[in-house]
């Protein structure tokens, strides 16, 4: 079996133009966690994910993290809401929060390599590609389904 087999080719996906409220309204819209970036040619840049937003939001307050740190509160009365954190953060390019070291393999892959990757890399998604280009993606859900499939 190999990565062509078990990934979803109708990637939904960002272009490395895009800003970081594109990304969101495709998070929001299309139920997904995470999203490649690509240029216009279809060549994967990077990918940004629901954590990487979440992370940015958390960073622009270093302040609350450091106190939590030291005085965890089970309740944070932010001085700065988030709605004004999310106009900040709105504008901005994708590729600012986006990770650029990606987890990718040739569409040829076997399934086991695949596997090896989520295991070693720890990651949610793995980009699937042609000769630099994307191709699709493969999650671990994918995985485990196609493991169930097996029996």
């Amino acid at each position: 079996m190999l990565a062509s087999d078990i990934m979803v080719r109708r990637v939904i996906k960002v272009k490395e133009t895009d800003t970081v409220e594109q990304a969101i309204e495709r998070f929001a819209a299309y139920r997904v966690s995470a999203l490649p970036v690509v240029n216009e040619r279809n060549e994967i840049s990077g990918l940004i994910s629901q954590r990487d937003v979440i992370e940015y939001i958390r960073n622009f307050d270093i302040n609350f993290w450091m106190f939590q740190m030291y005085m965890p509160l089970p309740v944070y009365i932010d001085e700065e809401g988030i709605g004004s954190k999310w106009q900040r953060l709105a504008g901005r390019n994708v590729m600012e929060i986006a990770a650029r070291d990606v987890a990718t393999v040739p569409v040829d892959s076997k399934i086991e390599e695949v596997a090896t990757l989520f295991g070693n890399k720890r990651v949610q998604k793995v980009i699937v590609e042609r000769n630099g280009v994307l191709a699709g993606m493969i999650s671990r859900g994918d995985l485990i389904r196609y493991l169930a499939e097996c029996r």
